[in-house]
């Protein structure tokens, strides 16, 4: 299913999650069990979520799983205000270590 008139893909820095369209068969697992709010996060938030994975975690994840750990911390009371136990799907399959969103590429070898 894709937006209409729009791009087949987005801006963003998480691209892995650039494309526009959901699969047919994730599409009705995803109406059957998902909540009915949507976060947006931004590519800003997104590396933030990313970098305190890295500082925190000791994990280098890719972009789309910052975005889940930002919204767990900083969006999840807009949807389940007394929510105690979240859990965020974590992937690093995408990074690109020679690129990382927050280091500047100050470095020359």
């Amino acid at each position: 299913m894709l937006w209409p008139d729009s791009p087949s893909f987005l801006n963003t820095v998480a691209d892995s999650i650039r494309l526009q369209a959901i699969g047919h068969l994730a599409f009705p697992i995803i109406c059957d069990n998902a909540n009915s709010r949507v976060f947006t996060v931004t590519d800003d938030q997104m590396i933030e979520g990313m970098k305190l994975s890295f500082e925190r975690l000791k994990q280098v994840v890719e972009a789309a799983s910052g975005a889940g750990v930002y919204a767990a911390l900083n969006l999840i009371n807009d949807v389940q205000p007394m929510a105690r136990k979240v859990g965020v799907i974590l992937c690093g399959g995408n990074v690109d270590l020679e690129n990382l969103p927050w280091i500047a590429a100050t470095t020359s070898y």
